[in-house]
């Protein structure tokens, strides 16, 4: 049924912008959104990654603090979050890390004492539905599918709308960005983590410069229709003649 719902893009706790983080808390209560979308990627669990392999690049970071970090974010949300707020979780590519980590023999042998991050950060007692593997998540808003995102580059929207072959909103490449073909639109939403942050230094300066925080809000219409709009951080949002 029509609504007003909001999409927060890639947030990569607890690498995230803080600032950024508390316009959206502020947004979020104003509106009073009819649903609420996490696009993956919320958790950004560094701890667990490739980049980490071998070696403690963060030396005290582990996988349960980031999920500590992760969970007053979550607590923060849903004080702000009115009561039946229809709510899903999008796995991203980070949170598969953690999936991807327990498959070598050795760390499949600790079972369960490698907490998934569905159950770490209470996802079902929160209210989510949980929408994973990484590469099947989907939710679908109207005729729109909102995803993670699954190709990177400069055109990275035009190659989501080739593949997906209709409306598609997705955050993968940190960038912002609209491609159409005249008959569907793809939208790159952004992101809400923090670029100065060591962890992101896998990607030169100049390429980082390009990401853009943001987050989006989406009207859904009649017979499926939908309209989204990217409000890029500026300390602060600006929508609808009012700042946050």
């Amino acid at each position: 049924k029509p609504g007003r719902g909001i999409i927060l893009p890639c947030k990569h706790a607890p690498f995230h912008n803080v600032a950024q983080f508390e316009s959206e808390l502020k947004l979020i209560a104003a509106i009073k959104p009819d649903f609420f979308i996490i696009q993956g990627d919320f958790m950004d669990a560094f701890s667990v990654s490739r980049y980490n392999r071998g070696e403690w690049s963060m030396p005290g970071l582990t996988l349960q603090q980031e999920y500590d970090e992760t969970n007053v974010l979550l607590d923060l949300l849903d004080d702000v979050l009115p009561e039946g707020c229809d709510k899903v979780y999008i796995e991203g590519n980070h949170e598969e890390r953690i999936r991807h980590f327990k498959k070598p023999i050795d760390n499949a042998k600790l079972g369960d004492a490698i907490v998934d991050y569905h159950a770490a950060l209470r996802l079902a007692e929160r209210g989510y539905t949980s929408l994973a593997p990484y590469r099947e998540a989907r939710c679908l808003v109207g005729n729109t599918a909102v995803i993670h995102g699954l190709y990177w580059g400069v055109h990275a929207a035009a190659t989501h709308l080739k593949n997906l072959n209709q409306d598609v909103v997705f955050c993968h490449t940190h960038r912002m960005q609209m491609y159409s073909d005249g008959r569907a639109t793809a939208t790159n939403i952004g992101w809400g983590g923090d670029v100065n942050a060591k962890v992101f230094r896998f990607k030169a300066w100049f390429e980082r410069e390009k990401w853009v925080n943001s987050v989006s809000v989406i009207d859904l219409h009649e017979k499926g229709k939908t309209t989204v709009q990217s409000l890029r951080f500026d300390d602060g949002f600006l929508f609808e003649g009012k700042r946050f």
